[in-house]
């Protein structure tokens, strides 16, 4: 036992801090924590991050300390995770460059308080592996609440640490984002340990994380093939990434040019035996449902027995009742001809309409006043000669619940514009969560963006091929079969959060007869 390193004076030293070097050592933790998320997977900032964050709660006088110990790390966390989103406020700065404070500080606060609370749940439980465990659990059901709270926004859960490499993420079919989520902070809480008492205390756990990192990637090993995916005959795919930049893309005097510019990245499809094209979100810069002459255009690069699928914006007709917006996919066939539509569902609060808006008193940070209808509801799409798909817009693909509304596709579409964030790492995870969703439901996703990050992924999560940010050019793929029906699939979300809720009820009644 000699060989295992006794922290408690490290631990003593952390904790008695106190004022503003708690708090700034605490946003340090945050943002060391926020190192391991995409793209930078420095996972073992996270098995330092943790541990100093559990030692701070676990010596915490009462859970109303220990929830403003996880506030000020969750402020750093956040902040390291999505202060991408300022970004877009850029794209219009001279409208919207004031609201850059909300973007930096206010949502990574509000964000903060998810870690807040678990923090001050977890303290209920005795000191030790039982609060280590609380901590866990209750960090992964607050995960899983904040995907529905105020519309829900459940972008960076810890388990997208592990979009790294395809076999750790295997896991995914199995038991879900959450339930991986759950698995990776008492892994990268339990070196905690290390200031414990009793020997064998301090050992089992760095002991027990390495075991469980060697478990979870040598069974994801097993379940990956290695051979590449087998792909669905007679279907071939082009998907575009145009590249535009977000402030020159709704100028009307260029409009035409950006349209000419898909349609010469569309051409030549007959050589290469292609079927379908994607373009990305709002990809034609014209209200197509309503623009025969733009559709007629379109029609001469669209496969003689396929179909083209673009995003587009749609509004109601003229003198057809109030003026309406919809963030739409259709589908297009060789005549010009709509075929299938899907209308987004999920917006973006203050990017696709504001909530609110008689209390904020300002316009979505997107191009118009008019706010953003949503669809009716999710929906598969099915066409001749081609598996039903589900569209998803933008950010609608970061929900794994999306996919328990409809019934079980054979393939997913993802269009999107991220063009509003630059080179920064929001579109980077954007493409990461992606993979997730591949991986849950044994589906491949086939992901347009006006740039970055356009690709191919298999049901299991690897990248056929892609597009970088910054390029403009076209990938084309076939489409891989999709997997049976994985057991995450089957049993939901919901199994996950029962069993989480259960080990903090028993943590606390634990405590409670102490």
């Amino acid at each position: 036992m000699r060989l295992i390193p006794d922290l408690s004076r490290l631990q003593f030293a952390v904790s008695s801090l106190r004022g503003k070097r708690r708090c700034i050592l605490l946003l340090s933790l945050g943002l060391t924590a926020a190192c391991a998320l995409p793209p930078f997977y420095i996972l073992p900032s996270l098995w330092i991050a943790l541990p100093c964050l559990f030692w701070l709660i676990n010596t915490a006088r009462n859970s109303l300390a220990a929830g403003f110990d996880g506030w000020w790390f969750g402020l750093g966390y956040f902040f390291g995770g999505v202060h991408w989103i300022s970004f877009a406020l850029f794209v219009d700065g001279e409208k919207f460059l004031w609201m850059l404070p909300l973007a930096l500080i206010l949502i990574p606060s509000a964000l903060a308080c998810f870690i807040a609370l678990a923090a001050a749940i977890s303290h209920i439980a005795p000191a030790g592996y039982a609060r280590l465990v609380a901590f866990s659990a209750s960090w992964c059901l607050l995960e899983w609440a904040r995907a529905y709270l105020l519309t829900g926004f459940p972008w960076n859960p810890i388990a997208v640490i592990w979009t790294v490499e395809p076999a750790p993420l295997q896991w995914l079919s199995w038991i879900g984002t959450y339930g991986l989520g759950f698995v990776t902070l008492i892994i990268a809480t339990l070196p905690a340990s290390l200031a414990f008492s009793k020997p064998m205390a301090r050992a089992a756990g760095p002991v027990s994380a390495i075991v469980l990192v060697g478990f979870i990637w040598i069974a994801g090993e097993i379940r990956l093939p290695n051979e590449p995916a087998a792909k669905i005959e007679n279907i071939r795919l082009r998907i575009v990434q145009p590249n535009i930049q977000q402030h020159l893309k709704w100028k009307s005097e260029l409009r035409d040019r950006h349209l000419n510019n898909l349609l010469e990245l569309s051409r030549n499809f007959q050589s290469d035996g292609l079927t379908h094209i994607i373009w990305p979100e709002t990809a034609a810069p014209f209200i197509i449902s309503q623009d025969k002459l733009t559709r007629k255009k379109i029609s001469v690069v669209v496969p003689r027995n396929g179909f083209l699928f673009t995003g587009s914006l749609r509004t109601t007709p003229p003198s057809n009742g109030p003026f309406r917006l919809w963030n739409s996919l259709h589908a297009l066939d060789a005549n010009g001809s709509i075929v299938a539509t899907y209308d987004k569902n999920h917006l973006v609060p203050f990017g696709e309409y504001v909530p609110f808006r008689s209390i904020f008193g300002f316009s979505k940070i997107t191009k118009g006043r008019t706010d953003f209808t949503a669809g009716l509801m999710p929906k598969n799409l099915t066409l001749p000669k081609l598996p039903s798909f589900l569209p998803l817009i933008c950010y609608e693909i970061i929900f794994p619940n999306v996919l328990f509304s409809v019934p079980r596709p054979g393939w997913i579409i993802n269009i999107t514009n991220d063009a509003w964030f630059g080179n920064s790492t929001g579109p980077k995870q954007h493409f990461a969560l992606s993979k997730m969703r591949a991986v849950e439901f044994g589906l491949p996703v086939a992901r347009a963006a006006n740039t970055g990050v356009s690709a191919m992924i298999d049901p299991w999560g690897r990248v056929v091929d892609s597009l970088d940010i910054g390029k403009s050019g076209y990938i084309d793929v076939g489409l891989p079969q999709a997997l049976p029906t994985t057991v995450y699939t089957g049993v939901g979300e919901h199994l996950v959060v029962i069993i989480v809720s259960c080990i903090l009820g028993l943590t606390s009644i634990t405590r409670l007869r102490n």
